[in-house]
């Protein structure tokens, strides 16, 4: 079974729907990703044999989660292109990624034109908290613990926004962490890579009162 059989049956086991030209672009983003790893270090070396799973599908699985109303999405910290890069991929709707390290901006630039992403994903450089942008949801994956993603976009919110982070086995004590000043909604979908970790879905959020 080769790679791109290996990622379709991921796919239908999960009931998500990918076209061809759609698999194509996931496929291209594993070449172009490994191209640039052996020059910059956008993700763990150890993680390259098994790139499709790791990083594309791990992604890819946000799209089972999204909000059905969500119009516009922001990643920050996009680095690699993980999510951002699959979710313009397999959206229509606008996805932003904001990355300040100027080499990961250069590779985001690099798939936005080589994976013919230009109609919908937009490449921004510079701190979260210095964007004056409103978006429906924000995403983020392997940046930081809930609490500073949090308050990191604190500028950003407003009354309908929601967040959409997957997190690691420690995801119960980050929420616990975070609850210490953000009051939110919080629903939790099971990893489909791995069973202890969560999706975290966060809405309604305002900060507590001291």
């Amino acid at each position: 079974m080769n790679k791109t059989e290996q990622l379709n049956n991921k796919f239908k086991l999960a009931n998500i729907n990918v076209t061809e030209e759609q698999m194509e672009k996931l496929l291209g983003y594993e070449s172009l990703l490994k191209k640039w790893n052996a020059h910059y270090n956008l993700v763990s070396p150890s993680t390259l044999p098994d790139i499709l799973l790791r990083h594309v599908f791990d992604s890819c699985q946000l799209v089972k989660f999204i909000p059905n109303e969500t119009k516009s999405i922001l990643d920050f910290g996009s680095g690699g292109g993980t999510p951002s890069v699959m979710l313009a991929t397999l959206l229509e709707i606008p996805v932003y990624a904001c990355e300040r390290i100027g080499k990961k901006v250069q590779f985001l630039k690099e798939c936005r034109r080589q994976l013919d992403l230009k109609s919908n994903f937009e490449v921004i450089r510079d701190d979260v908290n210095n964007l004056d942008l409103k978006v429906d949801l924000i995403t983020a994956r392997a940046v930081s613990e809930l609490i500073n993603l949090l308050n990191w976009t604190s500028p950003l919110h407003h009354k309908d926004i929601k967040f959409l982070f997957p997190k690691g086995e420690r995801w119960k004590e980050e929420v616990d962490v975070a609850r210490e000043t953000w009051n939110f909604d919080l629903e939790t979908f099971e990893s489909l890579t791995s069973p202890e970790s969560r999706i975290l879905l966060i809405k309604n959020i305002s900060k507590k009162v001291v």
